[in-house]
């Protein structure tokens, strides 16, 4: 799991939109393009125990990625008793069936709060609410925050070579069915329940999203194969260097090894692929255009 460049907000309008554009469907079930950004100014059902009134977590009216403004859960784990650990929960809409949904990645911004404490932050999901009971599983691999660090945007792949089970003897394809709870959570090894620490967490623009897969020919990085990435070969052929939007591996300069991918993987990820005769012919009156 590697750091991204921080999210611009501006993008989760559109995720949004698709959101509420999609079919109504049952409560508690996840959705692909679901976000919680905290700007209605609540905590969006993320909690811990059930002590009536606990402020933990809470929500923050300022202070979040992009600054005045910009809200964000905060939580911060006390080290023993009821809100030792560092650990928060919701049983609302993150719960419900993954696998259905296709939701194979969450993405969030997160942000190390506490004045000395290191942070191991991963995600864990159970079939049940309290940890030891039904399947879980939990990141495997951790994303290592250390205090003092600012807001980093950051990706959990949730496949399940992502995850590892830590509780129960169901498969990763059934526990994934029937989630009810989502936790984020910080420890050392990958568990269902965060260790016994003192520290301050805060979460933000946390985002069900699907782990773009690489896709041979795909020099755009979008997981589609199409008049993008043949824009991208025509524009670039002969040339020793590629422009950043360019994903692919290529030699130098852009040639013929370039061509062969791009025809291996035409119209994969797209709805209704165009025939890759249209992509030879593309191709043919690109080379006639440059012999003259």
């Amino acid at each position: 799991m590697a750091s991204r460049l921080p999210f611009r907000k501006t993008l989760l309008c559109v995720a949004l939109t698709l959101v509420w554009l999609q079919p109504t469907t049952p409560a508690h079930a996840i959705t692909l393009g679901q976000v919680d950004d905290f700007q209605d100014g609540t905590t969006q059902s993320w909690a811990i125990g059930r002590v009536l009134g606990d402020p933990n977590p809470r929500n923050a009216a300022d202070g979040g990625p992009q600054g005045a403004g910009d809200s964000y859960v905060e939580y911060t784990s006390n080290g023993g008793g009821i809100g030792g650990r560092m650990i928060f929960y919701n049983e609302a809409q993150w719960a419900g069936d993954y696998i259905a949904a296709g939701v194979t990645q969450i993405d969030a911004d997160v942000i190390n709060l506490s004045e000395a404490t290191p942070l191991s932050v991963r995600v864990a999901f159970g079939t049940e609410i309290f940890w030891a009971d039904g399947d879980w599983f939990a990141s495997t691999d951790p994303i290592e925050l250390a205090p003092g660090g600012g807001w980093t945007s950051v990706s959990f792949p949730i496949d399940e070579a992502s995850m590892t089970q830590v509780t129960g003897v169901g498969s990763y394809a059934d526990a994934m069915s029937s989630i009810r709870t989502m936790r984020i959570l910080s420890s050392l090894a990958p568990a269902s329940r965060g260790d016994a620490i003192v520290a301050t967490i805060g979460v933000d623009n946390l985002f069900a999203t699907a782990a773009v897969t690489a896709v041979e020919g795909d020099f755009s990085g979008d997981g589609r194969v199409n008049n993008e990435d043949l824009n991208l070969l025509l524009n670039n052929w002969g040339q020793a260097t590629v422009p950043a939007e360019w994903t692919g591996a290529f030699t130098s300069p852009v040639n013929n090894d370039e061509l062969n991918p791009l025809l291996n993987g035409w119209g994969t990820g797209t709805s209704v692929p165009e025939p890759r005769a249209a992509l030879l012919a593309a191709l043919a009156v690109a080379a006639v255009g440059r012999r003259r």
